[in-house]
């Protein structure tokens, strides 16, 4: 049988993701649930940000593996391969946490102002 290409995933390097098509990628993963996207990933040697993940999972766009893959060529994530993963995702996560920190000591500072105005 005669691969065509536009019906396999390209994997980071740019050689096609032969072991399977894209419509069989796309009835393995479920989008909630990691363990059936996370190996195919790994395997076509894209990162996984999780941040970037649910933004489509959010959003509840159809195709959340093909959507994710095409955000990972685009020019702000083309240089990062799987092995980024984990220390991206934590510092995604400690920034997301000092954010939430500022704001929690926002909120504290104006409430403390508006109960010194009662």
């Amino acid at each position: 049988m005669v691969k065509i290409e536009k019906e396999y995933y390209k994997q980071r390097d740019g050689s096609l993701y032969t072991k399977l098509t894209k419509k069989e990628i796309n009835e393995i993963v479920d989008p909630n649930k990691p363990i059936t996207f996370l190996p195919i990933l790994k395997e076509m040697n894209y990162p996984f940000f999780e941040s970037e993940w649910n933004k489509y999972i959010r959003f509840k766009k159809d195709n959340i593996f093909g959507r994710y893959i095409a955000c990972m060529r685009l020019y702000g994530f083309k240089n990062y391969t799987w092995k980024d993963s984990v220390e991206i995702n934590a510092i995604i996560s400690f920034r997301e946490k000092e954010y939430k920190k500022e704001k929690i000591n926002i909120i504290i500072k104006e409430l403390k102002e508006i109960i010194e105005e009662l």
